[in-house]
């Protein structure tokens, strides 16, 4: 089966066609102007992406499609410390207990920091870089960022200015959730990608923060814009951070962390959720316009300043209401290093029996199956194996309509309910089959990575 059957079996299945035209739209007007989609990408491509092809919905080529060689290749990403869900609740003076769901006001800098720790989700590791076939992974720890921008926040809830030491507390904090981040993404790679010696580098911000704000101005001016002017735009909170993640997009990033030692090889693809590709703001806008979508800026463009950059977009975790999770679901709502376990208990929603649907896209388990482990072996086998079973019940009702197309006899019309309830009765115990695929290896994934986690 091709890689675009797949996708448009399992994820077309929940967002449909208009969904995945409006995720590659929403790149194609941002940073990627010239995205390749998956039906169109050559064979070189597909090979290079691996398993993880029917995921993507689009990426850069070079010039030569050929040079895309794993060997050759390093593959980089992020961590958001946050949900975007969590930052709402946190910014109105609350936070939800990843594990019990309550939420909780918020009464102390330690508070926070403590549900910091927590609020690990596993649809955080999966976005957070692309499981594709290279030589080397490097990721960029944000702490700096997220940590003055909780103080922040924080700052605006209890209203005062947090003492130095309650920021060191939030920092820390952040730092403690990063690190059990990069082992459990370091973790989830090796298990899908099954290589052993994988090689991922975790980058913090902190550590490369004047060489990223060299970065974030040299692309600044190539675009004609200059960091001084934007600060005393209408869109200028948060600009001085908000500027540098624009950079870790760009070449001259990757040349801070060859010059750093975090990355030797020249051909980089940022592999992230599409959304990271699309603008967000006015301010983003500006720099896509100005920079990603004009010559200079476009990736592998030869003449340009990403000319051995590009990116590769990939379907985020979604929900049953066709929400990206990260902004529709609460960390409490998500299974995370806190609650993963009770997940699987009777009545809960990895319960085979609480998934007895022939529509997978309300099937809990299908859905968090194709978020985390989509495209690899046995999984991907169940998962296309309960669309399969959806298909037939839809193609065998259809006979069943024209054996009786004239359903205005009630004897006629109790026979066809009589048999459609029979066809369903039989295709539900199949579906309950593969639910228990995908809860046994949805189990096995959350056991691996997160033995000896703390807090796990």
């Amino acid at each position: 089966m091709k890689e675009i059957d797949i996708q448009n079996k399992l994820w077309g299945n929940v967002l449909q066609e208009q969904g995945l035209q409006k995720r590659v739209d929403s790149a194609r007007t941002g940073w990627m102007p010239e995205i390749t989609t998956l039906p169109d990408v050559p064979e070189a491509g597909i090979t290079m992406l691996g398993d993880f092809a029917p995921r993507v919905l689009g990426l850069s080529l070079p010039g030569n499609p050929q040079s895309l060689i794993p060997e050759q290749l390093a593959i980089a990403g992020g961590w958001c410390a946050l949900r975007t869900s969590d930052v709402r609740a946190l910014s109105a003076g609350e936070l939800m207990n990843p594990r019990t769901r309550t939420s909780e006001k918020i009464e102390s800098v330690e508070q926070v920091a403590d549900w910091i720790r927590g609020a690990v989700a596993f649809d955080q590791i999966v976005e957070s870089i692309g499981a594709i076939p290279a030589k080397e992974y490097v990721s960029i720890s944000e702490r700096r960022l997220w940590s003055e921008r909780i103080a922040q926040k924080l700052g605006v809830v209890f209203d005062r200015q947090l003492t130095k030491k309650e920021r060191d507390e939030i920092e820390q904090a952040v730092e403690d959730a990063e690190k059990i981040r990069f082992e459990m993404t370091r973790r989830y790679l090796v298990g899908v990608l099954k290589n052993e010696d994988l090689s991922l580098s975790r980058v913090v911000d902190d550590d490369i923060w004047e060489e990223l704000g060299r970065a974030r101005d040299r692309i600044l001016l190539s675009a004609g814009l200059n960091i001084t002017e934007m600060k005393r735009g209408k869109n200028s909170q948060g600009i001085d951070g908000r500027s540098r993640v624009w950079a870790m997009y760009t070449q001259p990033y990757f040349d801070v962390l060859r010059d750093g030692g975090y990355l030797s090889t020249k051909t980089v693809f940022v592999a992230e959720p599409v959304q990271h590709a699309a603008v967000e703001s006015l301010a983003d806008k500006e720099i896509a316009d100005r920079f990603f979508r004009k010559r200079n800026g476009i990736f592998f463009n030869p003449s340009g300043v990403n000319r051995d950059t590009g990116f590769v977009a990939f379907i985020e975790c979604i929900n049953e209401r066709k929400q990206k999770t990260k902004e529709d679901l609460f960390i409490g709502d998500v299974p995370n290093i806190s609650n993963w376990q009770e997940w699987f208990n009777n009545g809960k929603p990895f319960d085979i029996y609480q998934n007895e649907t022939l529509n997978p896209a309300e099937n809990k388990l299908f859905l968090w199956g194709l978020n985390l482990l989509p495209t690899f072996g046995p999984m991907r086998d169940a998962l296309l194996a309960l669309v399969e079973i959806q298909q037939r019940f839809k193609d065998e009702k259809e006979k069943l309509r024209k054996q009786y197309p004239l359903a205005a006899d009630p004897v006629a019309r109790f026979d066809m309910t009589a048999k459609t309830q029979l066809l369903k009765i039989d295709l539900i115990q199949e579906v309950l089959k593969q639910n228990s695929e995908i809860q046994f290896y949805l189990k096995l994934l959350f056991g691996d990575l997160t033995r000896n986690i703390p807090g796990s």
